[in-house]
Formats: C-alpha cells, structure tokens, sequence
C-alpha cells in the first residue's frame, strides 16, 4: 500500500475514487462531504433528504461523481452519529468499505482522516483505525492487489503540531505501507 499526503483540494484528485464520511446527525454534510455534495450540485443533499440515503454505521453507499470532481466514483461511508464516534468504529468503517473497494476494483482512493477536536481519542488512532479496517478488509476480501494508493488530502487541516506528528506516527507504524512525502 503507498499513502500520499497531498496538500491540493479532494475534488482535484484523479482517482478511482473519493471515499467520503457521512454522518447520521450532521445536516447539511460538512467538510469534505459538504465540498463535494457541493461540486455534485446537491446531489447527495438531495438523496439525503429523499431518504435514500442516511449516514447509518456501516453503510457505504457509491455513487458516480458524473466528471463534477476528479475521482470517477464516490463512496460514502456511514459513521453514525457524531455523538457515538470512537477510535474502533472507523476502524468497522473502514474494514466494510475496503470489502466494497475490492468488489468493484478501487485500487487509487482519495479521503481525508475522520476528526473532530471534540472526541476524546486522538487524530492517531483515527488513522490507525483507517489503516487496519483497510488492510483487514483488502485481506477479508481475498483479493491479492499489488498495488493500491490511498491519498489523504486534509493533512494540513490538522490544526495542531502535535496531530500531525500523531498522523505522522500513525502512518509510519503500519509495516505494509510506504509513504510518499515523509
């Protein structure tokens, strides 16, 4: 697996596709999702508030991006509520959408890592829980990929020195990565 921080906006990243984190308690989507539901013209907001789709753990939903972003494809994946976040979810998250990826080929995805200042775990273990659901999902699948590069674009959005250094961290501790930019 080669991870990519790079410093240019989510929906200028030409991949497979854009993996996306949808809340079940956050009207309108925010962040990344916001900024792509925005270039999606609604689209999203739109499948949201026709019950289509809802945010609920574990759902991962994808769509096509119909060339309004880079990424060809889009999955949202469905972290429940904000209130009930914790460190091992991402890590379930991340684990059903890497089956999801391997059943329809993504090998190049786009994120950004799920965070919010206000959660009592650390920017680290988000990332940790990204990295582990992904390879135990990639391996679950029974696919042997070569290669596979994930991109992760908010990294400067990390506000503090010391998530960073927890990203930093984080990504240098799992043996099936190399980085790219460290």
């Amino acid at each position: 697996m080669i991870i990519q921080i790079l410093e240019q906006p989510i929906i200028r990243v030409n991949c497979d596709a854009v993996f996306l984190y949808l809340y079940s308690d956050v009207r309108p989507p925010k962040g990344a999702t916001g900024t792509v539901d925005w270039y999606m013209c609604g689209f999203i907001s739109r499948l949201i508030k026709a019950g289509k789709i809802s945010g609920q753990f574990q759902d991962v939903v994808m769509l096509a991006t119909q060339n309004r972003i880079a990424a060809r494809k889009a999955l949202l994946l469905g972290m429940g509520p904000t209130v009930d976040m914790q460190a091992d979810k991402v890590f379930s998250v991340w684990k059903q959408a890497a089956l999801t990826m391997c059943d329809v080929d993504i090998f190049q995805l786009v994120t950004t890592v799920p965070f919010n200042e206000k959660w009592n775990w650390d920017v680290g273990d988000a990332v940790s829980g990204m990295l582990q659901g992904l390879i135990q999902g990639i391996e679950a699948a029974g696919k042997n990929i070569r290669e596979f590069r994930l991109y992760i674009t908010n990294f400067n959005d990390l506000k503090t020195k010391k998530n960073k250094e927890q990203v930093r961290k984080s990504l240098k501790s799992v043996k099936q990565v190399s980085l790219i930019g460290f």
